[in-house]
């Protein structure tokens, strides 16, 4: 009966630690903030969690953006370089490798990750238009603006949120 009761709470904390790991990174980075200690915390429970179960691509994702954060820019290179290992042509991969290099300075490395981060990515997708925005950005930084432009003037139309291009561009960039 014992011994029933110690695999039933097992199973338990590995359904929770599966949950924590499959919720959106987005929402989970959300809750740690901007703070260090919070950072620190939240990376520790992602770390404590993916040794019961085998993290997913969200989880992943969001230790890396945490490292980088917290200025581990290596490490978080090399936790995004082995996801990319295994998913060489993710959209959102590439992108978190090309933000973690336009933040150290290495702006011609992160121009080339973000356009093949655009070249594989779907209109449908989602977060396409944050990638895409970060894709401009970064190349408005490096001069680049009427490129810059006509990328996002592409991709509002791909879109097709609406007709008018403004609204478009408004609607696009707040995520709807």
């Amino acid at each position: 009966m014992m011994a029933s009761t110690v695999e039933w709470m097992v199973e338990q904390i590995k359904e929770r630690s599966a949950s924590l790991l499959e919720d959106s990174a987005s929402d989970l980075f959300g809750l740690f903030g901007d703070d260090e200690r919070a950072l620190e915390a939240g990376l520790a429970q992602l770390e404590s969690a993916a040794r019961l179960v085998a993290p997913g691509l969200d989880a992943r994702l969001l230790r890396a953006r945490i490292l980088a954060n917290l200025g581990r820019e290596l490490e978080a290179t090399r936790a995004l370089k082995a996801v990319a290992h295994e998913r060489p042509r993710d959209p959102h991969v590439l992108a978190e490798l090309a933000s973690i290099a336009e933040d150290a300075g290495r702006a011609k490395e992160a121009l080339e990750l973000y356009r093949r981060a655009v070249e594989a990515l779907r209109p449908a997708e989602p977060g396409a238009q944050y990638l895409v925005i970060g894709y401009v950005a970064c190349l408005a930084h490096a001069g680049r603006v009427r490129e810059a432009l006509r990328l996002r003037r592409q991709w509002v139309q791909r879109l097709g949120k609406a007709r008018k291009p403004r609204r478009a561009l408004q609607r696009w960039t707040a995520g709807g």
